[in-house]
């Protein structure tokens, strides 16, 4: 993994998204070790923007308009503070 992530290429990347959600620990410290600000797995719930370790919402849409709307969490409400 270590190997891939320092052949990734020139550019900065700067968010890693693990596909699937599929992630181990140790994958997630040699991601956040080889630089990465932001590590995205899939989690289903919001997430604070301070993290570096964020959930994601998986979901599709026929529409754009249903793609929006499930973008921003559709019926979801946010943890409060």
């Amino acid at each position: 993994m270590q190997e891939y992530l320092a052949n990734l290429g020139t550019t900065y990347p700067f968010v890693y998204a693990f596909p699937n959600g599929m992630l181990r620990k140790e994958q997630v410290d040699a991601v956040r070790a080889a630089g990465f600000d932001h590590v995205l797995c899939v989690g289903e719930n919001f997430s604070r923007r301070e993290n570096w370790l964020h959930n994601r919402f998986t979901f599709y849409g026929d529409t754009i308009a249903e793609t929006r709307f499930r973008a921003l969490g559709s019926l979801r409400y946010p943890p409060k503070p």
